[in-house]
């Protein structure tokens, strides 16, 4: 009742300030929300099983890249192997019965470490007492070596049934130095661009970075490609525009709508025949700033992810990076 007087008698300028201010306070509360939830639950802060199984992943994938790198170094991810061993034996000590997928590709990836290096006649025997150490289940046991691909049998790969499609799709991170062409980007954009978004707002912004010293800036800064992105033809931005939503509610929404466009993209690429690697966009406050700056990022869009473009290389190795089965993480109501 007071409310409807409210508003019958204040100017309207007074209302909306009101309005505002209410809104700025719920803002508040949700960002607290999440913020409170996010802490609560990340590894940095907390240690559960599923809390070591990520950071095992992390040092997992990062041997599991160094052996599909064109620029192969023996020996190489020291640190990555410390932090990975040291992750295994916490995660050890707080079970009784290792049962672990994660745990167990992790085992399968330092066994096609161990054997690269045999291959190349260079020691790392102290590896071997790791796998001994950690005994799993033989049914968890995968092969987890690289795999060897070729350009033509990629390209082929493009009109499989989807079911084939998908399951054959993998990150390139190096490239041949043929040209992505305008149009090849154009038909890629085209395809992507069914993607679905809350009420068929699309509020997605793609960023195409041409330009090789950009692209260097950029990926310095990001970090992602370290030690990869040989022949990187385009760099891709994409971001999510906030004028497309309404109130905090949809605070996530432009997370969503554009990482299922991102999506959409990659098998866009794919069915064009060319070469993606997906890259984060998790960026400190200075590094983010950093390349707002150099590719004019306005203030609205929110950056959500990075994709690497290039052709396939003749001959070129790719990792398996294992997924987990759908029954560690379906659950039914």
């Amino acid at each position: 009742m007071i409310k409807k007087v409210l508003y019958k008698v204040l100017p309207k300028k007074i209302i909306q300030f009101l309005q505002k201010k209410k809104y700025m306070w719920i803002a508040k509360n949700a960002f607290d929300q999440d913020r409170k939830r996010f802490m609560s639950s990340v590894y940095s802060f907390n240690s559960s099983l599923a809390n070591l199984e990520a950071q095992i992943i992390i040092n997992s994938h990062s041997i599991e890249k160094g052996l599909t790198n064109i620029n192969f170094r023996p020996g190489f991810g020291k640190r990555a192997l410390s932090d990975l061993v040291y992750n295994m034996e916490k995660y050890s000590e707080r079970t009784e019965v290792i049962n672990s997928e994660v745990f167990s590709n992790a085992i399968n990836i330092i066994t096609a470490y161990i054997e690269k290096h045999n291959n190349l006649a260079v020691d790392v025997s102290y590896l071997k007492d790791i796998v001994q150490k950690f005994k799993v289940s033989s049914d968890l046991v995968i092969d987890c070596n690289v795999v060897n691909n070729s350009k033509s049998g990629k390209i082929k790969e493009s009109h499989l049934d989807f079911f084939k499609f998908s399951n054959s799709r993998s990150s390139v991170r190096d490239y041949s130095s043929e040209i992505v062409s305008s149009k090849e980007l154009t038909n890629v954009f085209s395809l992507a661009n069914n993607a679905p978004s809350a009420c068929n707002r699309q509020p997605w912004q793609v960023h195409v970075i041409s330009d090789k010293n950009k692209i260097t800036e950029v990926l310095t800064l990001q970090k992602g490609l370290k030690g990869y992105g040989t022949n990187i033809q385009k760099l891709l931005l994409i971001t999510s525009d906030n004028r497309f939503f309404s109130n905090v509610h949809e605070r996530n929404q432009g997370f969503i709508d554009a990482g299922m466009y991102s999506m959409n993209l990659l098998y866009a690429f794919k069915y064009y025949g060319i070469g993606t690697c997906a890259l984060n966009a998790e960026l400190s406050k200075n590094t983010e700033k950093l390349i707002r700056d150099i590719l004019s990022i306005k203030n609205y869009e929110n950056l959500v992810m990075f994709i690497s473009v290039g052709k396939y290389p003749n001959d070129f190795k790719t990792t398996k990076s294992p997924k987990k089965s759908i029954n560690s993480y379906i659950k039914y109501h």
